[in-house]
C-alpha cells in the first residue's frame, strides 16, 4: 500500500511552485513582468496545487523504489578497455571532442571582460580587483608566452590551457562515477555528457574567466566528497590520508582566488564538515582556518604589487538594488523623503527607476556612488529597504522572482542573454594594435555554432542546457539522502545548493555561464548520491532478511516443540 512521503510531498511543492514562477515570468521576456494581485495569486496557487499531484507521485516513485545494485557480469570487449582506463581514455576523447570548437572558432572567441584584462595585464590599463587578479596574472602569462608566434596565438594559449584543465578534470569525475556506481555504463554517460553537450566545446573556446574556475570547483568538490565519506563514518580504523588533505587545501584555495564570493561557499562547507565529522574535525578546522589565511595574505600580496583600484562593493547588493529600483518604478509618489534621501545617498535615485531591467542588475548597479558612499550611508540604505520590503512585498516578490527564476525552473531558457560566446567583442575596449581576428571565415563558423543553436531550441535538449535543471538535480538528490536518514551527508550537497544561490544573487539572470560550476559537479553528485542511497537500501535489505531468517528459524523450533 502507497504510504505517504513528506519529501515527496515537500519537493512536489518546490517543483510545481518554480515550474508556475518561471512561466509566469518568462512570458514577459524582457518586459517587467508581475504575478499579479490577490486574485491572480490565488490562480496560480491552485495552478501549482494541480501541477504537484504529477509531480507528487513521480517523486514517490523515484524516492520509494529499492535502489540495489544489480549482478552484472563483468565488462568485456571496448567497454571492458574502458573501464580499466577510464580516466585517461575520457581524458583523450575529451580533448579530441573539444578540438573542433576550438580549431573552427580560432585562436578563440573573447568576451568584453577579457579584454579588459588583457589591457590590464599589457599595462594598457590599471589593474582593477573587478576581476580576480590571478586570472588576470594567469592570462597575461599565458598570452606573453603564446605571442611569442604571435598575438592570436596568444589569445589561443588562454583558452587551450584551460581546455586540458577542464578534460583533466572531467576525467577524474569520470573515474569517479564508475568507482561509486560500479557499472562502466555509467562512466560512459558521464564521458557522454561532458564531451557531447555542446555548452562544454562552447566555453572551451571562449576566453572567459568562468572556465578557469569550474574545473577547478570540480577537483575540490571531489576531494571533499572523498572527505566526508571517511570523516562520516563510524569506522575507527579510518582516516583521510595526508595528501588528501594537501588537495583539499591546494584546489580550495585556488578556487577561492579565481572566483570572487566562492570563499564563502567554501568556508559554510568546511565548517558544516566540522561539525557532523566523526574524527579528525582539528584537521578539518586547520585546513579552513589555513584556506582563509592563505587567501587573504595571496589577495593582500597581489594587490601590493599591482596596486589594483578597488571594486566597490555594489557588486553584493544585486537584488536589493533591483528591488529598490522597481519600487521607484512603479510607486514613486508612496516613496517618502526620508527613503528617498536613504536611497539617493547610496543610488542616483533620480535615474534608477529609467535604467531598472528585470533580467539585468548592471544598469541600476552602475547609479552607485563610488565616490561619495560611505558605510553609514549602506546600513542606511539597507534598513530602508528593509522597512519598504514590508510596504511592498508584491514589488519585491516581482523583482526577485523575475531576475531569478531562470536559475530554478528548467523549462524556461532565459534568452535576454548571449548563452554560447562565439564572438569577438568590439568596443573602446577593442586591443587594435594586437590585431585579433577570427582565422576562419565567417561562413564556417556561423554553420559550426547552428549545432548549439539547435540544442537551445529542442525540447529535451534545451532543458539539459538550463541552469534551472542542475538546481532541479541538486534537489532530487537532497530528498533522497533525506528519505534514507542520510543527514551526515547531506552536506555535500552545501557545494551545488550554494552555487545555486550565488547564482541567483549574480547581476545578469539565467545566464549559463554561471551555473557552468553547479553543471560540472552534477554527475559527482548524481553518482555519489546513487552510492548513497544503494547502500542504505542494502543495508536495510539484508536486515528483512536476518529478521524473516530469525523468525523462520523460531517457527521451526516451535514446530519440533
Amino acid at each position: 500500500m502507497h504510504r505517504h512521503s513528506p519529501q515527496a510531498f515537500v519537493g512536489a511543492l518546490f517543483l510545481s511552485l518554480t515550474t508556475v514562477i518561471g512561466g509566469v515570468y518568462a512570458d514577459f521576456g524582457t518586459e517587467i513582468g508581475t504575478i499579479g494581485g490577490g486574485r491572480e495569486g490565488v490562480v496560480w496557487l491552485l495552478l501549482a496545487g494541480v501541477l504537484a499531484i504529477p509531480f507528487y507521485l513521480l517523486l514517490s516513485w523515484v524516492l520509494e523504489r529499492q535502489y540495489r545494485s544489480g549482478r552484472s557480469q563483468p565488462a568485456s570487449g571496448v567497454l571492458g578497455l574502458f573501464d580499466q582506463h577510464a580516466v585517461i581514455a575520457s581524458f583523450v576523447v575529451l580533448l579530441l571532442a573539444f578540438a573542433p570548437y576550438l580549431w573552427v572558432h580560432y585562436p578563440a572567441s573573447v568576451t568584453k571582460d577579457s579584454y579588459h584584462q588583457l589591457n590590464m595585464a599589457l599595462g594598457l590599463k590599471p589593474y582593477q580587483s573587478r576581476h580576480p587578479l590571478l586570472t588576470t596574472l594567469i592570462y597575461k602569462c599565458l598570452f606573453l608566452l603564446g605571442s611569442h608566434v604571435d598575438k592570436n596565438f596568444g589569445i589561443f594559449c588562454c583558452v587551450l590551457a584551460p581546455t586540458v584543465l577542464a578534460a583533466y578534470a572531467f576525467a577524474r569525475c569520470i573515474g569517479k562515477v564508475g568507482s561509486y556506481v560500479r557499472d562502466p555504463r555509467a562512466s560512459l554517460i558521464a564521458l557522454l555528457f561532458f564531451g557531447g553537450l555542446p555548452v562544454w566545446g562552447f566555453y572551451m573556446q571562449s576566453m572567459t574567466k568562468d572556465t578557469l574556475f569550474f574545473p577547478v570547483f570540480l577537483l575540490f568538490a571531489m576531494t571533499y566528497v572523498d572527505v566526508v565519506d571517511t570523516l562520516t563514518t563510524r569506522e575507527d580504523d579510518r582516516v583521510v590520508p595526508s595528501i588528501v588533505w594537501v588537495r583539499l587545501l591546494f584546489w580550495g584555495l585556488l578556487a577561492t582566488l579565481l572566483r570572487h564570493g566562492v570563499v564563502l561557499i567554501l568556508g559554510f562547507s568546511l565548517l558544516l564538515l566540522a561539525l557532523v565529522a566523526f574524527r579528525q574535525r582539528r584537521l578539518v578546522c586547520v585546513t579552513l582556518v589555513v584556506i582563509l589565511a592563505l587567501h587573504v595574505g595571496c589577495t593582500k600580496a597581489m594587490e601590493l604589487v599591482l596596486k589594483p583600484i578597488s571594486f566597490p562593493t555594489r557588486a553584493m547588493f544585486s537584488v536589493p538594488f533591483q528591488q529598490t529600483a522597481r519600487c521607484m518604478l512603479e510607486v514613486p509618489e508612496l516613496v517618502t523623503d526620508e527613503e528617498y534621501e536613504a536611497i539617493d545617498a547610496v543610488l542616483k535615485a533620480s535615474k534608477i527607476a529609467d535604467r531598472y531591467n528585470p533580467l539585468l542588475a548592471d544598469p541600476v548597479k552602475d547609479t552607485f556612488r563610488t565616490e561619495t558612499v560611505t558605510s553609514s550611508d549602506i546600513s542606511r540604505y539597507l534598513l530602508t529597504w528593509f522597512r519598504m520590503m514590508l510596504k511592498y512585498p508584491r514589488i519585491y516578490f516581482d523583482a526577485f522572482f523575475q531576475h531569478a527564476y531562470g536559475y530554478l525552473d528548467p523549462f524556461h531558457l532565459v534568452k535576454a542573454t548571449s548563452q554560447l560566446k562565439v564572438y569577438m567583442s568590439q568596443g573602446d575596449f577593442w586591443l587594435v594594435p594586437l590585431d585579433l581576428h577570427y582565422a576562419h571565415p565567417k561562413t564556417i563558423r556561423s554553420w559550426f555554432d547552428q549545432w548549439g543553436t539547435v540544442w537551445l531550441r529542442t525540447p529535451v535538449c534545451m532543458h539539459i542546457m538550463t541552469p534551472g535543471f542542475y538546481a532541479w538535480v541538486t534537489f532530487v538528490c537532497l530528498l533522497l539522502l533525506w528519505s534514507r536518514r542520510r543527514c551526515r551527508q547531506l552536506i555535500v550537497l552545501s557545494l551545488p545548493a550554494l552555487q545555486v544561490l550565488m547564482c541567483i544573487v549574480s547581476p545578469v539572470a539565467g545566464n549559463i555561464r554561471y551555473a557552468l560550476p553547479t553543471m560540472a559537479v552534477a554527475p559527482l553528485i548524481i553518482a555519489w548520491t546513487l552510492r548513497e542511497v544503494r547502500s542504505s537500501d542494502e543495508g536495510s535489505g539484508r536486515s528483512s532478511e536476518a529478521v524473516a531468517g530469525a523468525a523462520r528459524h523460531g517457527e521451526g523450533l516451535h514446530l519440533r516443540r
